[in-house]
């Protein structure tokens, strides 16, 4: 009597161990089976499946096949993972860098700080200054179905409106327009993921004395 009286309560006990257990070999083999999903060798396919994860509202198997999209080598797949993406981050953090050759005219320009620093190298300076070479982009609007948007930068240099954004292919690009601080100037922004899960790109402005401004961060 005493034994099957034990018998019985470790059976009490295993029972909620295998449930779990059971849950947890079921909810793998959900995620298992995106991988499959994002990866049919039919295009068309790849595509569908796609969409169809987005649309479940399950936030786990829509982060997971965003993340073997983006190693795809099918432009199609990134650039609607990348729609996906967008849609749900809302903002992206970006990190600036100057062309090598603003880099060392600024950095000569420091060392000899007793000689005054020409204007237009004056403007590249109060650009890394106010910016840190830093900005978010922090996304207002965004549809997947159209890759269409609006958005703004997070900087202090110098103050810009919102501005449409435009994902073609696996590029997000805009158009921004900029005034203030002395300052006026229209940019080209352009930025597209890797495998590596990040986002490269860069920012070109005209009339304004820096070249090209190169863009990179992390997605995840």
């Amino acid at each position: 009597m005493r034994s099957s009286i034990i018998l019985l309560f470790l059976a009490c006990l295993s029972s909620p161990l295998a449930a779990q257990s059971s849950g947890a070999q079921q909810r793998r083999d959900e995620l298992a089976r995106v991988q499959e999903l994002v990866t049919d060798p039919d295009p068309l396919q790849r595509l569908a499946n796609f969409e169809e994860i987005a649309a479940s509202g399950d936030a786990v198997k829509l982060q997971t096949a965003i993340r073997i999209a983006m190693t795809s080598r099918d432009t199609a797949l990134r650039g609607l993972a990348f729609r996906a993406y967008l849609a749900g981050v809302r903002r992206l953090t970006l990190r600036m860098a100057l062309a090598p050759a603003d880099q060392e005219q600024l950095a000569r320009a420091r060392a000899a700080p007793a000689r005054p620093m020409p204007a237009p190298l004056r403007e590249v300076a109060a650009f890394v200054e106010s910016t840190a070479l830093t900005a978010d982009l922090n996304l207002t609007q965004f549809s997947v179905s159209d890759g269409r948007g609006k958005a703004r930068l997070s900087w202090n240099y110098p103050p810009n409106g919102e501005f449409d954004v435009l994902v073609v292919g696996e590029r997000l690009l805009a158009e921004i327009r900029m005034s203030g601080r002395g300052v006026s100037a229209t940019c080209t922004f352009d930025i597209r993921p890797t495998a590596e899960l990040a986002v490269e790109g860069a920012l070109i402005c005209a009339r304004i004395a820096m070249g090209r401004v190169s863009l990179s961060g992390v997605l995840y």
